[in-house]
C-alpha cells in the first residue's frame, strides 16, 4: 500500500532475518536490518535528522489512505513547526504512532535528550516520556526534569485526517472518510499483562473491535483486491474497509 503512495521515500526496519530478506525484494533495498528496542522510535529518525533529512515515523499498524507527505509538509509549514505528534479524538494526549520529525538543531538535541533518558529509565512508557519531554500532560518523574528546549510542534489533526477506530475509550473519528489520511489500528500490546493497561475493560465491553472479531490488521491487509495494495485505489471504496471505518465515525465529541 505504502508503495503506491510514498513510494520510494519508504525505508522499513526489520527486526529479524526473515522480514529484512522480504523487504530487500518488496521494498527495492530500502531496508534497515535491526533488533527489537523502543529505542530504535527515536535513533533512527535522529540518525536521518543529522543526515539532514526530515522524517516521518510510522508504526507498523497502520493504513495509508492516501499519502500523507503533503498534508504533513502543509502543517508544518503552517506553524511553522519542527515536531508534528499524532493525538486523540477526545482525550487530552498524544499518540506517538505518527510523528514527523524536522531536521533541525532543536530536533536533533531534543530527540537525544529523550534517547539518553530512555535508557537509563528502561521501565518508562515512551509515549509517557515523549509526552513528559514535550511537557504536555504526562510525567515521568517525581522531581521536575531537566527538559532540553522544546521544538514547535502541533498534533497532527485526530478528528478527520490522522484517525483511530474506537478500539480504546475517547477514540474514533467524525467528519468525511475521503478525507482521513492514516487510520491508525492501535494494535500495540505494550501494556497487556503488566496491570498498565486500564482501557482494557473498556475494550472487552464497549468497544467495536473486541476479542472474537478479526483484528484490523488482518481486514485492512487481506482484501483480495490487489489494486488496493499495489494502485493506490481508494480504500473507502472497498466496501469491508468502509463498513470498518464507519463503525468508528461519532457524530458528537466530547471535549
Amino acid at each position: 500500500r505504502a508503495l503506491g503512495t510514498p513510494g520510494r521515500r519508504l525505508i522499513l526496519f526489520t527486526l529479524d532475518d526473515e522480514a529484512f530478506r522480504a523487504c530487500l525484494v518488496e521494498n527495492e533495498q530500502r531496508c534497515v536490518r535491526g533488533t527489537p528496542s523502543i529505542l530504535n522510535k527515536f535513533t533512527l529518525p535522529l540518525v536521518c535528522a543529522h543526515l539532514g533529512l526530515d522524517t516521518v515515523w510510522l508504526d507498523l499498524d497502520v493504513f495509508l489512505m492516501s499519502d500523507p507527505t503533503p498534508e504533513i509538509i502543509e502543517h508544518a509549514q503552517r506553524g511553522p513547526y519542527d515536531l508534528l505528534v499524532s493525538g486523540s479524538f477526545e482525550a487530552d494526549c498524544i499518540c506517538n504512532g505518527i510523528v514527523y520529525f524536522g531536521a533541525t538543531t532543536l530536533v536533533r538535541e531534543w530527540l537525544l535528550a529523550v534517547i539518553v533518558w530512555m535508557y537509563h529509565h528502561p521501565y518508562e512508557h515512551d509515549q509517557k516520556t515523549f509526552s513528559a519531554f514535550l511537557n504536555y500532560t504526562e510525567t515521568v518523574s517525581h522531581e521536575p526534569l531537566e527538559l532540553p528546549r522544546t521544538p514547535p510542534w502541533d498534533t497532527l489533526d485526530p478528528i478527520n485526517k490522522f484517525v483511530t477506530p474506537d478500539t480504546f475509550e475517547g477514540n474514533g473519528w467524525s467528519g468525511d472518510i475521503e478525507n482521513i489520511v492514516i487510520y491508525h489500528f492501535l494494535n500495540g500490546e505494550s501494556d497487556t499483562g503488566s496491570g498498565l493497561d486500564s482501557s482494557g475493560t473498556w475494550t472487552k465491553e464497549h468497544g467495536h473491535f473486541s476479542s472474537g472479531r478479526i483484528p484490523l490488521m488482518e481486514l485492512f491487509y487481506a482484501q483480495e483486491d490487489d489494486d488496493l495494495y499495489t494502485a493506490g485505489t481508494p480504500a473507502h471504496e472497498n466496501p469491508a474497509l468502509r463498513r470498518a471505518l464507519m463503525s468508528s465515525r461519532k457524530t458528537t465529541r466530547r471535549t
